[in-house]
C-alpha cells in the first residue's frame, strides 16, 4: 500500500514551542508508520505494508511530478485548507492556516502558480494583513524555521531539533545515510521557502519600499520589524524611558537601552538572555538554563551526571555494553514469546510483549546518535551547549537588528559555553518585570 505525503509535512516539526504534542499531527510520521506496519504484520498473515514514497521529497518536489506528467491542472481540484467549513467554492482555501501557507510556498516553488491563483484564497498571506494570534504566529514561525533549516548542516539539525531523532530507525543498516538524506530534504525545503520570499519581494518591491503593504502581512513581518503593540494608557513614551528594560509583553519583548526603546519578536533565546541579565556576573550551567526556561527537559542530563563529565573529558555511555547486550538478548527472547502468543491467539500477551519491545527499543535508540554512533551522557550535554549557544546568538542578532547599541553591548558582555554568563565591563542594572 502506498501513500503520498511529502517529507516536510510528514515530519511536521513544531514551528515554535507553542505547537507541540497533540497540536502537531503525526499521521504519516515515520515512527507512526513503523508502528502501523508492525500492527499490520500482526493482523495479516500475508505481507501488507504502508509506504510513504514521497518521504524524502519537499512539497514543491512532490508537486513537480504533476508537471512531469503534464497534469498540473489537477492542482485546481485539490484543497489543503484545514478550515473548509462554510467556505465558498471560489475561495476554498483560507490562506492563513498552516496547511494553506505550506501549500502557497510549495506551489510557488514548483512554478505552478497559474494553477493555484492567489485569488482563490480568502487571504493572500504575503501581502494581506494577518489576523492577530495563532494565524500570525504560525506564518512567521513557518518562515523562521525554514530560514534556520536552510543554514543548518545535518549535524546541526540533529543536535538542535530533538524531534528528528524519532524519525530515524536506529536499527537500519545505514543510519547515517538515512539521517543525512532527511536533513538534506529539510535543507532544500528551507532554501525553497527563502527563494519564494525573494521572488515575491521582487514583484511588490515598489509597494514594500513605499510602505504601502500592511505592517502585519507576512512580507513585512518576516523581512522587517514587527508591528509595535499598542502602548497601554499611562506608559511613558520612548523618549521619556531612561532605565534599562528587558521584559516580555505578549508575543514581543520590550527592550530599552541607552534611552532608546524597541520591540523584538519572541524566541526562546530571548528567555535565555533574560535569565543571564537577571543573574549578572554569575555563570549558569547550560542544563540549568534550558530547564529554567522549560526547554529540553526530557533531554536534560542530571547535575550528578554532569559533575562526572567535567568540561570536555571522557564520559560514560548512556547505557553500557553489558546493558545493551542484555537488552538485545531480551529482544531475542521476546521474539520467541511473541511467536508463542501469536500461535495461541493471546491478544493481551501480544500487547504486553509489544509494550516491552517498544520500551527496550526506545532505550537502545536513546543510546545512539547520528550515524549510529554510541551516544554518551556528554553528547546530551553537548547538545544543550550547542542549542543554548545558537539560540542566544540568534536572539542577539534579532536584538541588534532592532536596537544596534544593545546588540553590540550584549555581544561583548555575554559569553556562552558549558556555562553562560552576562558580565558587562561596568555593572548594568536591568528591570525585567
Amino acid at each position: 500500500m502506498v501513500l503520498a505525503d511529502n517529507g516536510v509535512v510528514s515530519l511536521n516539526l513544531p514551528l515554535n514551542s507553542q505547537i507541540l504534542s497533540a497540536l502537531a499531527s503525526r499521521s504519516t510520521h515515520p515512527r507512526f508508520l513503523a508502528h502501523f506496519n508492525h500492527l499490520l504484520a500482526l493482523v495479516f498473515k500475508s505481507s501488507v505494508r504502508v509506504e510513504n514514497t514521497f518521504a524524502l521529497r519537499t512539497r514543491a518536489e512532490a508537486l513537480e511530478i504533476l508537471k512531469a506528467y503534464e497534469c498540473a491542472d489537477l492542482l485546481e481540484e485539490t484543497v489543503s485548507c484545514s478550515r473548509t467549513r462554510g467556505r465558498p467554492n471560489v475561495q476554498r482555501q483560507c490562506g492563513y492556516c498552516s496547511q494553506c501557507i505550506d501549500r502557497r510556498f510549495g506551489v510557488l516553488a514548483a512554478g505552478l502558480e497559474e494553477h493555484d491563483l492567489a485569488e482563490r484564497y480568502e487571504l493572500d498571506v504575503f501581502v494581506h494583513p494577518l489576523p492577530e494570534g495563532e494565524e500570525r504566529t504560525v506564518a512567521v514561525s513557518y518562515v523562521r524555521l525554514a530560514n534556520r533549516l536552510s543554514r543548518m548542516s545535518a549535524d546541526d539539525m540533529f543536535a538542535e531539533i530533538g524531534e528528528l531523532d524519532v524519525a530515524i530507525d536506529f536499527e537500519s543498516r545505514d543510519v547515517e545515510t538515512e539521517a543525512r538524506a532527511l536533513a538534506a530534504m529539510l535543507q532544500r525545503h528551507g532554501v525553497a521557502v527563502g527563494n519564494v520570499l525573494g521572488r515575491i519581494v521582487g514583484r511588490v518591491q515598489a509597494d514594500l519600499g513605499h510602505g504601502r503593504l500592511p505592517p502585519t502581512c507576512l512580507l513585512r513581518l518576516a523581512l522587517g520589524s514587527p508591528p509595535e503593540p499598542r502602548r497601554p494608557a499611562g506608559v511613558d513614551e520612548p523618549s521619556r524611558v531612561t532605565e534599562n528594560l528587558f521584559r516580555r509583553e505578549g508575543k514581543n519583548w520590550r527592550i530599552c537601552f541607552a534611552g532608546t526603546e524597541k520591540f523584538v519578536p519572541h524566541a526562546v533565546g530571548m528567555e535565555y538572555v533574560l535569565r543571564l541579565l537577571q543573574s549578572q556576573g554569575r555563570g549558569i550551567d547550560v542544563s540549568d538554563l534550558r530547564a529554567a526556561t522549560g526547554e529540553g527537559r526530557s533531554r536534560r542530563v542530571s547535575r550528578e551526571d554532569a559533575s562526572m563529565l567535567g568540561r570536555g573529558g571522557v564520559s560514560d555511555p548512556v547505557i553500557d555494553r553489558d546493558a545493551e547486550t542484555g537488552y538485545r538478548a531480551r529482544l531475542h527472547e521476546l521474539q520467541a514469546e511473541r511467536a508463542a502468543a501469536e500461535s495461541a491467539d493471546d491478544v493481551m500477551e501480544l500487547a504486553r510483549i509489544q509494550r516491552e519491545v517498544e520500551a527496550i527499543e526506545t532505550e537502545l535508540a536513546r543510546a545512539k546518535g547520528l550515524g549510529g554512533r554510541r551516544r554518551r551522557f556528554r553528547d546530551d550535554r553537548e547538545r544543550a551547549r550547542q542549542a543554548v549557544g545558537r539560540a542566544i546568538e540568534r536572539a542577539i542578532e534579532s536584538i541588534a537588528e532592532a536596537h544596534e547599541s544593545l546588540g553590540r553591548h550584549l555581544e561583548k558582555s555575554i559569553d556562552t559555553g558549558w556555562e553562560c554568563i552576562y558580565s558587562p565591563e561596568q555593572p548594568t542594572p536591568w528591570r525585567t518585570t
